[in-house]
């Protein structure tokens, strides 16, 4: 068994996969879903337990939803008891916000 396991959130499975070509490994099996009423749900099928985790998404179009899964597959990596958990966030889309413009505005990327 791998000591790390690549998993891919939906924005860019392609990239995930063409990763661990190079690494010679295969993609982690998680999936990603929504219920009729539009609520996103994530899950992890096989055993991460005490594994280095790469997540990997893009926080693209749209930004909230990626985000959002995003935050969900490090909730459910910790609850699986992963070693470690590390985001590969290839392309940010609150980047542009890392400074504040206005007073009393929070820049996004803070969050």
């Amino acid at each position: 068994s791998e000591p790390l396991v690549i998993l891919s959130g939906s924005s860019n499975k392609e990239l995930a996969q063409a990763i661990c070509k190079e690494l010679g490994i295969t993609l982690g099996d998680a999936f990603t879903g929504r219920f009729s009423d539009g609520e996103l749900y994530v899950g992890v099928v096989e055993d991460i337990s005490e594994k280095e985790v790469y997540l990997v998404q893009p926080i693209a179009p749209p930004l909230s939803v990626t985000f959002f899964e995003l935050c969900m597959m490090i909730s459910t990596c910790r609850r699986a008891a992963a070693k470690r958990i590390i985001a590969i966030i290839p392309y940010y889309g609150y980047g542009r916000q890392s400074e504040r413009r206005k007073a009393r505005a929070i820049p996004a990327a803070d969050v």
